[in-house]
């Protein structure tokens, strides 16, 4: 199931945040078990944005949707925007700090740096 938060409302635009109410990774902590909300996240959740487009689409209510802004690890959004002819753009939140780290990663591996190695990583 999915639920709609029309921020557009609050924010004099015609926003919506999407949160879906499939299970994820069992447990209380299963939000700090990143790889696991990662796969759910690209497992289940193109059907119900898909359709909740759909749905804002064919409404009478509102007008259609013109675009798509999300979060470059949700890319199960460029499939449903792609299958419904809507542009979209992705944004990469990383950290500055995080970006650095990812920028470097490629010169840590060819310094020996990374992987770590031992029995102890």
């Amino acid at each position: 199931m999915a639920d709609v938060d029309n921020t557009g409302d609050r924010h004099g635009g015609s926003c919506i945040e999407v949160t879906t109410g499939e299970p994820g990774p069992a447990g209380a902590e299963s939000s700090l078990d990143i790889p696991a909300l990662c796969e759910s996240t690209r497992k289940h959740c193109l059907p119900h944005f898909r359709e909740i487009l759909g749905k804002l689409n064919s409404s009478l209510d509102s007008p259609p949707v013109t675009c798509v802004v999300s979060d470059g690890i949700m890319t199960f959004t460029l499939d449903a925007a792609e299958e419904l002819g809507i542009p979209e753009v992705l944004f990469w939140t990383a950290s500055a700090c995080g970006y650095m780290g990812y920028f470097q990663y490629r010169r840590l591996i060819e310094k020996g740096y990374t992987p770590l190695k031992g029995d102890y990583y």
